[in-house]
Parts: structure tokens; C-alpha cells; sequence
């Protein structure tokens, strides 16, 4: 007790404020989207790092993202599935603008697109919407490569066969469908009829001479 009140007592720290947190370290790949999936939610990092592996530090109330010993990033930890904790600064220059779209900036682009395409965006808008902003995004640019007419028409049938989603317009632009008439279905065409050319008599007919059995009976 004397060296430890000579020695050790003197140089010892005090005590943190806070109590010490346990912390889970994962690692985590930075996929295309720039997020790091984690415990069913996704985290932002630097998009010059997709495809990297990097170290993510989980605590009560924070994550953090490190690339070896320099920390990237700390996001509040997420409460629920499929929340994005993003930052904007994290996107590529020429991405950013067009995927940080506001609610009201989303539906006047859609409203210019065309009636239809508002409609859908609107529906989509009205279940968790900031969960809904990414298919949104990518619906409306769907615009730019195929043409806002086009759009609008895949919009409307989308809408009219009950699947008002980015998923289903995006196939209906891709098979073309677009451009039929909605409610109008294809000509079935009537399959040919087959029947051969020679009677099973002649294929079996010793058979038949022999057991007295019918071909096709039991």
C-alpha cells in the first residue's frame, strides 16, 4: 500500500466522464452505391473507395468508418432495416446534384415529364418517402435515356396494370411496351397441328398379331 500510494498513485488518470462502451468492429466492402450494408442497414462512405474493405467500429449510438487508422466518417447509428445514413458530400461530382433531389424538386421534374409520371411518383411518395427517393431518382432518369414520352407512356401502363413501381416501368421501356396500345393484347397465334403420317398399325402390327392387344388400349 506504501508504493502504491508513493509510486502508482501519483501518476494515475482520472476516470472518463462517461463509462466505458463496448464496441463491435465489422468489416464492410463499399459497394457500387457508395453504401456499406450493416445489420440489415447502409452506411455512406467515399465514393473513390467502392469496392474497398474497410473497418466499421459499432457503438450504442454511433458507427464509424475507418480505412485502416484514419477515421472517414461518423454516422449516427441507424434504428431501423433499410435506413441510409448518408452524406452528401460522399457522392461522385457528377451524381451528387441529381441524387440529393429534394421532394418538391423530384415532383415538378415529374410533372414535366407528364401527368402519369407524376401520378406514379406521388404514389410512391406517400409510403416513406425518404426511403422512396432512390427509385425515384431512377425512375426519372430513366427519362434521360429513353426520352420523357416514352417515360410518361411506361408510366401510364404501369399504372393502368397495377405495378406503379421504377422496376416495372424500367421492363416495360426495356421489352418496348411502351408503345402498344394499353388494354390491347396480343393475337394468340394458333398453333399448328401434328399428326403422323403413318398409323401405329404399321409400326406395331406384328405386336398386335401376336398378343391381340390394341395400341393405345389396356
Amino acid at each position: 500500500m506504501k508504493r502504491f500510494r508513493q509510486t502508482e498513485a501519483p501518476v494515475l488518470m482520472e476516470l472518463p466522464d462517461e463509462p466505458f462502451e463496448l464496441v463491435r468492429v465489422a468489416q464492410g466492402v463499399v459497394a457500387r452505391d457508395t453504401f456499406i450494408a450493416l445489420d440489415g442497414s447502409y452506411y455512406h462512405a467515399p465514393y473513390q473507395l467502392v469496392g474497398r474493405k474497410l473497418d466499421v467500429y459499432v457503438y450504442e449510438r454511433v458507427v464509424q468508418i475507418y480505412d485502416g487508422i484514419e477515421l472517414l466518417v461518423t454516422h449516427e447509428r441507424a434504428t431501423r432495416k433499410g435506413q441510409r445514413m448518408r452524406r452528401d458530400e460522399f457522392y461522385p461530382p457528377d451524381k451528387s446534384l441529381y441524387v440529393t433531389r429534394s421532394r418538391e424538386q423530384c415532383l415538378h421534374h415529374a410533372s414535366m415529364v407528364g401527368p402519369n409520371c407524376r401520378e406514379l411518383v406521388e404514389g410512391l411518395l406517400s409510403e416513406r418517402p425518404l426511403d422512396r427517393l432512390r427509385s425515384i431518382h431512377g425512375l426519372l432518369g430513366l427519362g434521360e435515356k429513353h426520352g420523357d414520352d416514352r417515360l410518361e407512356r411506361a408510366c401510364a401502363r404501369a399504372i393502368y396494370y397495377g405495378d406503379p413501381s421504377y422496376v416495372r416501368v424500367k421492363r416495360i421501356l426495356e421489352a418496348g411496351l411502351d408503345s402498344e396500345e394499353i388494354g390491347s393484347h396480343a393475337t394468340q397465334m394458333s398453333l399448328p397441328v401434328y399428326e403422323y403420317s403413318r398409323s401405329p398399325e404399321e409400326f406395331f402390327g406384328e405386336l398386335i398379331a401376336q398378343t391381340g392387344v390394341e395400341v393405345g388400349r389396356c
